[in-house]
């Protein structure tokens, strides 16, 4: 299961696309298996206004994509691969993204880690970048519906790529007290 011949593979293949993106592993400190995540078709608009879809980690580009990408902002403490996604969103097209039907990486969780943290911090992190990248639009009630919407495409996206347990599984763990 070689992860770095498929990607070049796709990037052979498709001259057009410039990010390639896949799924990925949780896994414990300990390096056990937690769950898979699916990934879905990069939409930005689904980005902005509700949330992760890929993880950067099963996220590959050409140097192209990383020269359009005007670096990380030191302000951001939390949130500094959102404002890469969102970047180059706006740069580039959605036919540019290809996202592939395989698991290409793992994400380590355990207790204490930065991205399980600090929602205050990552609130105002999107704040900041909705001013920077001009959709603050976000945070009115147009910005809640879209969300609202949103939504609903994530769970099309659980149930195609996952099938109904799946779905309701993440919708479960979405209720979990923090």
């Amino acid at each position: 299961n070689d992860v770095i011949s498929k990607v070049i593979r796709v990037f052979d293949e498709s001259p057009n696309v410039k990010v390639v993106f896949g799924d990925w592993l949780s896994i414990d400190e300990n390096g056990k298996y937690l769950e898979l995540n699916y990934a879905f078709d990069f939409n930005l608009d689904h980005l902005i206004y509700e949330g992760f879809f890929l993880n950067i980690q099963a996220c590959f580009w050409r140097s192209e994509v990383h020269d359009l990408f005007s670096g990380f902002d030191l302000n951001l403490h939390n949130t500094m691969d959102y404002q890469f996604f969102i970047e180059i969103g706006q740069k580039l097209e959605e036919t540019n993204f290809k996202r592939i039907h395989e698991c290409l990486a793992c994400f380590r969780r355990y207790s204490g880690q930065k991205t399980s943290c600090d929602a205050p911090r990552v609130s105002g992190e999107h704040l900041y970048l909705a001013k920077r990248y001009n959709y603050e639009n976000k945070f009115s009630l147009a910005g809640h519906f879209l969300r609202f919407c949103f939504r609903f495409r994530r769970l099309f996206w659980y149930q195609s790529r996952g099938g109904w347990l799946y779905t309701l599984k993440k919708i479960l763990s979405s209720f979990r007290l923090k």
